[in-house]
């Protein structure tokens, strides 16, 4: 059996456990490794991993819903003290964290929770993406525009306690004030939480995964997806991965770290055991 494609780079690191193409597929030559990713996501056993250490896993369920023939898998997060709660999509393709403000009166935003800095003890708005400029009143404050394949989003800086399970860091968000009806008004989920690579991050203080290593609230510095086939549970997994979940030991290899994407060049692609 050929072994799966993997990649490693100065950015991090990225394993695909298990990578097969529909049944009669050929070989292609010189295919990008995030179509490989996507197969890999259809197939079922997914794992993006960085440096090695030492963690215990934190466990995040992910719900699965099929929206316009796609699926989609989403999670609940929690924000500020006391906790507010949001469903949000885990994006390997973007660095930010994205969550509908209350003040938000955008028809998607209106069909969605929405956060309330008030209702927060820890909240702070913040002049800038870095997150280190608290805004009174009276001061100018970036508004940070999004763009995505198929829609954007806009709004001003939050930094506050952001919690994946048992992990916890003070980050900074993008508390939205507008947002397009495409893709977000029949979402099933709130926002949009980025999980790439951190050059991807509007800063790197919201880069919320680099936030939750830098508190040592995920001590390897790893996650993890598992996209379970019918009648399994998917989850999301911080630290080290669960090994009922991987088809063996995960072997790292360079990725690009080039404007924050995991990704690598991929010499083949193999279907149906040739």
């Amino acid at each position: 059996a050929r072994p799966p494609a993997f990649y490693r780079g100065s950015g991090g690191q990225c394993a695909l456990r298990k990578c097969r193409l529909p049944s009669g597929a050929r070989t292609v030559p010189g295919m990008h490794f995030l179509l490989c990713f996507f197969f890999a996501l259809v197939e079922g056993k997914v794992a993006l991993l960085r440096e090695k250490g030492k963690a215990s896993s934190i466990r995040i369920p992910l719900s699965r819903t099929w929206t316009r023939g796609r699926q989609q898998f989403y999670g609940t997060i929690s924000i500020g003290s006391p906790p507010q709660h949001f469903r949000v999509v885990f994006d390997t393709g973007s660095g930010n964290l994205l969550v509908p403000a209350v003040t938000c009166d955008s028809s998607a935003c209106l069909a969605h929770r929405s956060f309330d800095p008030d209702a927060s003890e820890t909240a702070r708005q913040v002049a800038t993406a870095e997150g280190d400029v608290v805004a009174g009143p009276e001061d100018t404050r970036d508004l940070v525009q999004i763009t995505f394949g198929t829609g954007s989003a806009e709004g001003f800086l939050v930094r506050d306690r952001v919690c994946l399970g048992a992990a916890c860091a003070d980050a900074v968000f993008v508390s939205v004030v507008d947002e397009t009806e495409e893709p977000f008004l029949a979402a099933p989920f709130d926002g949009i939480l980025g999980l790439s690579l951190p050059a991807m991050a509007e800063s790197g203080a919201m880069s919320l995964f680099g936030g939750l290593l830098a508190s040592g609230a995920v001590g390897e510095r790893t996650f993890s997806f598992f996209i379970g086939d019918q009648g399994e549970d998917s989850e999301l997994v911080l630290g080290t991965p669960v090994e009922k979940h991987m088809a063996g030991s995960p072997v790292f290899v360079e990725v690009d770290p080039t404007g924050g994407y995991w990704q690598g060049p991929l010499d083949q692609i193999v279907g149906g055991g040739t």
